[in-house]
């Protein structure tokens, strides 16, 4: 595991949420940056401490995307994806900061158990960008 995505909150076993993303946007965590995983880990928790509900999945959809990195005809094998708000959305939402560089992030990494249920193995491809990346849910609020 990168140590940056440990210090952004991703722990082992992950969150049914984190998988679920995983598998809905088609990439592996290995993927993302460590602001994607940051964005959610904070997410899950929003949701589980101060909602008081399982994490939601359209409302993750509205406020954020997932968008190739660097860009849609070079996707890196490692951090090829970010997870980004979505325009306009950020007034709903509470304020953070992100880190604005992790150029070492490939560097500090340490062995840990996967235990189960079981992020999936990295693979040796980078991810490929699909329609549903950018998808915006639409939610109606009684």
């Amino acid at each position: 595991m990168f140590a940056r995505f440990a210090e952004r909150g991703l722990a082992l076993p992950a969150s049914d949420f984190f998988r679920d993303l995983l598998d809905y946007y088609k990439i592996k965590h290995v993927h993302l940056n460590p602001n994607g995983i940051f964005h959610t880990s904070l997410f899950v928790h929003f949701c589980e401490a101060f909602l008081g509900i399982h994490p939601h999945w359209a409302l993750f959809r509205k406020l954020f995307r997932v968008k190739p990195h660097p860009d849609l005809k070079n996707p890196q094998l490692v951090c090829g994806a970010g997870i980004q708000m979505r325009e306009k959305v950020s007034e709903l939402y509470f304020d953070y900061q992100l880190t604005e560089h992790n150029q070492d992030l490939k560097y500090k990494w340490f062995y840990i158990h996967n235990h189960p249920p079981q992020l999936p193995k990295p693979s040796t491809y980078a991810p490929v960008d699909h329609a549903l990346w950018k998808n915006l849910v639409i939610c109606y609020y009684i």
